[in-house]
């Protein structure tokens, strides 16, 4: 079981990583009002808007059930929602830049 949540945990932070990296790309896209790594961060957030949930009840089902709690199942789905509502608000971002220099997204 120790191996599980040692895996898991090594999952977590390479993906945080990676978002992270993700967050930067986004952030020189939207100054360079560059459409194409907005959105690849859209399909990126998108996804990870699934894989926290996901690894939440997955450890709820296959690791030790008394570690995961309602409140971290509640906490990642809310988190998920709050990520599809910021897909959405950096959709409306990426229609304006588009309008901006001319281009249909």
């Amino acid at each position: 079981m120790q191996k599980f949540n040692s895996i898991m945990n090594l999952n977590l932070l390479l993906f945080l990583l990676v978002e992270l990296n993700m967050g930067i790309g986004l952030l020189r896209g939207s100054y360079s009002k560059n459409m194409h790594m907005i959105r690849a961060w859209m399909v990126f957030s998108t996804f990870a808007a699934f894989i926290f949930p996901s690894c939440t009840v997955t450890d709820w089902i296959i690791g030790d059930n008394s570690e995961i709690g309602a409140f971290e199942i509640v906490s990642s789905v809310i988190g998920m929602f709050a990520e599809v509502l910021i897909v959405w608000i950096v959709g409306i971002h990426k229609k304006d830049i588009g309008v901006l220099i001319g281009r249909n997204s």
